[in-house]
C-alpha cells in the first residue's frame, strides 16, 4: 500500500500478448498484428526449440515460456518484447556485455538482463444492492454512529498482487548496434536528447553565442524566443516542458554532455523537433544503470503494450561446438507468478462471480462431453394465410412448442364433430 491509502500499482485492465503476430508474407503492404487469438500462440511455442511450461525439455521444473529463432517465424519478435498488462516496473538489469561460460568447445554468451514488473488483479465491483434490499438492510442496521464519517471513499475490493518477469534480455552493447529509429525502454529514465546531425544552425550575425568555428549546432532561445546560447554537434541535452508561448521549444533541464555557449543553459530553450522533421534534437534514449539489479526508488508506471526490452543472447554447450548452426541464439523468458494466496483469491472470484449480473460475464464454460451444435435452417415457412395445429406440449421455459401446418378451409361447425381438448382439434 502507497503512503497515500491508494492501491499500487492500478489495478490491471487491458491484457496484451508480448509480441504481435508477423505480417502475412506474400501480401503487399502487410503489417505485424495485434494477436486476438491464442492458437497463434500455441502453434509458436509448440515450435520453441526448449523453455517450456512447467517442465523444460532437460526434465526439470520450468517456471516460464521461451522465445526463440522458432517462435520468431510467427512472431513480430524483432520489435521487441512488450508488458503484457497495466503495471508499475519496480527492478531492471541491462549488462554492459553478456555473461559468459568456457567450455572445452568455446565461449557460450548468456544474458542475465530482466525487468520485473508488478501488477494488481481486482475483482469486478458487486452489484449495487436493489432499493428493497437496501430497505431490508436498513431495517436490521444497528443505529448510525454521531461521529461523522468521511462518504468520498470506496469500498476496495479484493486483489491479487503478481508479477511478471521478462528474462535474458539485450545487454547494453547490443543498444548500441540497434538501429536508432528503434524505440529504447521508458522506465530507464528521462530521455536524452543528441545535437545531431539535422542542427544546421551557424550563423553567427543572428547569434552572437555562436564561437567561430564551433560548426554548426542549435540555438538556443528564452521564453520570448530571444537568442540565449548554442549547442555544437555532439551536446546531449535532457528536455523539461513545452513552452507555453512557442510551440515545439522546450525547456532545457540537463547538460548530460558536452560543452554549450554559455556553459550554463538550463533554463533556455530549443526546438525538439520530431524523428520525421529535418530541423530539431535526435532522440538518443535514456542510458539505464548497468551491471548492477537496479531496484527504481520510485516504481515507474507502465501499460499493456509497452516496450520492456528486446531479446538478448542465451547459448548452450551444444551451441559452442563449431560445427553448431545456431549462433548467435536469441532467446527472452516470459515468468508470471505470486507470492499472495492465490487459492483465496480464486474463492473469492468464485463467490463475486454468483453475484455479477449475466451481461458482465464474458467467458462461457463448456463442460466435458457437452455436445456443441449449429442452428439447422428453416426448412418449410408458414404465412399468415397458413393454418398450425399444435401436435405437442411447450418446452419450458423457452415457450417452444411443435406444429403441423396445413390449410386453411371454412367448413361448417355442424360437419365437424366434437372438439378433442386432447389434440385440440375437431375430428371431422
Amino acid at each position: 500500500m502507497a503512503d497515500n491509502g491508494k492501491k499500487t500499482p492500478t489495478k490491471i485492465g487491458k491484457l496484451a500478448y508480448p509480441f504481435q503476430k508477423k505480417a502475412e508474407q506474400g501480401t503487399p503492404d502487410a503489417k505485424p498484428t495485434n494477436v486476438d487469438d491464442a492458437r497463434v500462440y500455441f502453434q509458436a511455442l509448440s515450435n520453441a526449440s526448449d523453455g517450456f511450461y512447467p517442465i523444460g525439455a532437460n526434465g526439470q521444473w520450468h517456471g516460464g515460456i521461451h522465445f526463440d529463432a522458432q517462435t520468431g517465424a510467427t512472431l513480430q519478435q524483432e520489435d521487441g518484447v512488450c508488458c503484457i498488462g497495466e503495471g508499475e516496473v519496480v527492478a531492471y538489469q541491462v549488462e554492459s556485455q553478456y555473461s559468459s561460460v568456457e567450455y572445452s568447445t568455446g565461449k557460450a554468451l548468456y544474458s542475465r538482463g530482466f525487468t520485473l514488473v508488478r501488477h494488481r488483479l481486482e475483482l469486478p465491483p458487486a452489484p449495487a444492492a436493489k432499493p428493497q434490499d437496501q430497505k431490508d438492510q436498513d431495517k436490521t442496521a444497528p443505529a448510525p454512529d454521531s461521529t461523522p464519517q468521511k462518504t468520498d471513499q470506496k469500498t476496495e475490493e479484493p486483489s491479487l498482487i503478481f508479477y511478471s518477469v521478462y528474462l535474458h534480455l539485450l545487454d547494453w552493447a547490443g543498444y548500441q548496434k540497434l538501429d536508432a529509429k528503434k524505440p529504447r525502454p521508458g522506465y530507464w529514465g528521462d530521455a536524452t536528447y543528441l545535437v545531431g546531425d539535422k542542427a544546421v544552425d551557424q550563423d553567427r550575425t543572428k547569434n552572437a553565442f555562436i564561437p567561430e568555428g564551433s560548426g554548426p549546432g542549435i540555438n538556443l532561445r528564452t521564453a520570448e524566443n530571444q537568442y540565449a546560447g548554442f549547442a555544437p554537434r555532439g551536446v546531449k541535452l535532457k528536455l523539461g516542458d513545452e513552452n507555453p508561448k512557442k510551440k515545439g521549444y522546450f525547456k532545457i533541464t540537463e547538460v548530460v554532455s558536452g560543452t554549450t555557449y554559455p556553459d550554463d543553459v538550463t533554463g533556455t530553450y530549443v526546438f525538439k523537433g520530431s524523428p520525421k522533421s529535418k530541423e530539431g534534437l535526435t532522440l538518443a534514449g535514456a542510458e539505464p544503470t548497468k551491471d548492477t539489479v537496479h531496484v527504481l526508488s520510485e516504481p515507474k508506471p507502465i501499460k499493456a503494450g509497452e516496450l520492456i526490452g528486446y531479446l538478448g543472447q542465451y547459448e548452450r554447450y551444444i551451441d559452442t561446438n563449431p560445427m553448431a548452426s545456431a549462433r548467435p541464439r536469441p532467446l527472452a523468458q516470459l515468468d508470471v507468478f505470486t507470492a499472495d494466496d492465490i487459492k483465496g483469491f480464486i474463492a473469492k472470484s468464485h463467490e463475486r462471480a454468483k453475484q455479477l449480473d449475466a451481461k458482465q460475464k464474458v467467458l462461457l464454460k463448456v463442460d466435458k462431453g457437452a455436445k456443441l451444435a449449429l442452428p439447422t435452417k428453416a426448412d418449410q415457412q408458414i404465412t399468415a394465410q397458413d393454418a398450425v395445429v399444435a401436435v405437442g406440449t411447450p418446452k419450458a421455459p423457452s415457450g417452444w412448442i411443435q406444429v403441423r401446418k396445413g390449410t386453411l378451409e371454412i367448413a361448417e361447425r355442424s360437419t365437424l364433430g366434437a372438439f378433442d381438448p386432447a389434440t385440440n382439434s375437431y375430428p371431422g
